[in-house]
């Protein structure tokens, strides 16, 4: 086989490899617009005013944090735990 050929191949095989690899929230991120906290423990928190627009907040662990005032538009929250959330 052609070195091009080779080569070519090793970069799709490559690019396959990097785009199965899931991906991880990562906890420890502060605060902000496309935060990806899904299935992170985020209680007792005090986000209020916090921009987490577009963010990923599925299966969190929000209970008791204030979110007063902040901007959630767009944010997926399927299986957060709200419990004791303050919103009002």
């Amino acid at each position: 086989m052609p070195y091009a050929a080779r080569l070519a191949m090793l970069i799709c095989v490559a690019g396959a490899l990097c785009r199965a690899t899931p991906a991880y929230a990562d906890c420890s991120d502060k605060p902000g617009p496309g935060i990806d906290w899904h299935d992170c423990k985020k209680n007792l928190l005090v986000l209020s005013g916090a921009n987490l627009t577009k963010s990923n907040l599925a299966g969190a662990d929000l209970t008791s944090t204030d979110l007063r005032k902040a901007m959630l538009d767009g944010a997926i929250m399927d299986g957060a735990n709200l419990s004791l959330v303050s919103v009002a």
